[in-house]
């Protein structure tokens, strides 16, 4: 997602064809999937489905409110007028920014696979 984020942002428009640089953003949000299988690892087996469900809703509200916000940050950098190119790369770092932070967070979960609960 990163690599593809940073292409679409920073590299000319003609470097590389849009549909395979959509192709591997939306391949690479595959990763999204990950924390059900850590929320699977992590809750007792009764909290499993209220862990999920909260979950969903977190992504649901964010995706609710991030959209908009993005939209009311560019038409305040446009200041009511067109948007321009270097407008749009400027709201693509902030997905960039939060693809980093994602990365980073992820170097902060803790190992729960079958080695950690074998060396108990």
């Amino acid at each position: 997602m990163l690599a593809a984020m940073l292409a679409i942002a920073y590299l000319p428009p003609d470097t590389f064809p849009p549909y395979l640089l959509a192709f591997l953003l939306g391949f690479g949000s595959g990763a999204a999937m990950i924390p059900y299988s850590i929320i699977k690892e992590v809750n007792p087996d009764n909290a499993k489905g209220s862990a999920t469900g909260a979950m969903n809703f977190m992504v649901f509200v964010m995706s609710a409110l991030i959209s908009p916000a993005l939209g009311w940050w560019l038409h305040m950098r446009a200041g009511g007028g067109a948007l321009t190119l270097d407008q749009f790369v400027e709201a693509n770092s902030v997905y960039v920014a939060a693809i980093v932070l994602a990365a980073v967070l992820t170097l902060f979960l803790k190992e729960t696979g079958s080695a950690v609960r074998a060396a108990h």
